[in-house]
């Protein structure tokens, strides 16, 4: 019976033993195909991957340089020293982090997205800037046109005040008019030694200058001095060369001079000069001043 069993074994494995192994070399042939197919597979995942992080870094570092360009531009922007101290180590920071992103391998993903949310703040921190750049400005501009409003005033306030300075001034000018005595009815009277008028040139002593002050509310009143000046044929003045008074801020000569008291009516006054040197024909001009002004004048011919 036992020899019978291992007849029946022999015969079995003799009819099955080829299909058992064609059926075990197939199904290894299906294993390494299989497993050929994911090689390939991660293969070619693997270098998409690459292909897609090579990508990200470049699109990673063309924004950093692009912020880098951005922040370089805004510094030509700034005129506030803190603000530009700020900017300075954020550009350090921004090519310090391009750098190193330029050394980093594609497949470091980690850090690659390190550095991203590096730019992220970056981009805050410059965000940021802008904005306190742009108030400073909009308070600068508002300063500005309140310095404008302010000097506008200012101007329209000097503007006014220089007005009111030459209103002052022509108002003092008419005031200093208004007050200044005048006088009319001027004649002049040629007399001998005996006082008597006369026509002959040899027999004039005296040359009496009558004249009539006009009246004037506003002019200050008390005593006044009458300077009368008396000019030749040949433009010289006539009397003492060292007798002068001021008129125009200038001490000019004067002929004679006498005082009177003036109480704002009108007063007929003369003065008298003595005759101390040799007369010659021709047309003389008499002048009287009182109180530095020219009050009136008249011509006379001696022949």
């Amino acid at each position: 019976m036992r020899r019978y069993n291992v007849y029946v074994n022999l015969l079995f494995m003799k009819k099955y033993l080829p299909i058992v192994l064609a059926i075990a070399v197939v199904a290894l042939v299906i294993s390494l195909i299989v497993v050929s197919v994911k090689k390939k597979t991660a293969e070619e995942n693997l270098n998409a991957m690459e292909e897609v992080m090579n990508y990200e870094k470049d699109k990673l570092e063309d924004e950093y340089t692009s912020i880098a360009n951005e922040m370089k531009d805004f510094h030509l922007q700034i005129d506030n020293d803190s603000i530009l101290k700020l900017l300075d180590k954020e550009q350090q920071r921004v090519q310090l982090l391009l750098e190193e992103l330029k050394n980093t391998k594609a497949t470091n993903a980690r850090r690659i997205a390190e550095l991203r949310k590096e730019l992220t703040s970056v981009r805050g921190a410059l965000k940021y800037y802008v904005a306190q750049v742009d108030s400073l400005n909009k308070v600068n501009s508002i300063l500005v046109r309140e310095n404008e409003k302010v000097t506008q005033r200012y101007n329209d306030a000097q503007q006014r005040v220089d007005e009111l300075s030459t209103e002052a001034e022509e108002l003092g000018r008419k005031v200093n008019i208004a007050s200044m005595l005048n006088a009319h009815n001027i004649t002049v009277a040629l007399l001998n030694e005996n006082g008597k008028s006369t026509n002959k040139m040899k027999k004039i002593l005296m040359v009496k200058v009558n004249y009539t002050i006009a009246q004037n509310r506003t002019a200050e009143t008390g005593m006044k001095t009458t300077f009368l000046r008396i000019t030749a044929p040949n433009g010289l003045v006539c009397g003492n060369k060292n007798n002068t008074f001021t008129y125009e801020d200038k001490d000019i000569q004067y002929t004679a001079q006498k005082e009177f008291e003036f109480n704002g009516n009108e007063k007929n006054e003369s003065i008298v000069w003595t005759v101390t040197q040799t007369l010659m024909e021709g047309e003389y001009r008499a002048e009287l001043f009182i109180d530095g002004n020219l009050i009136g004048d008249t011509t006379f011919n001696i022949k």
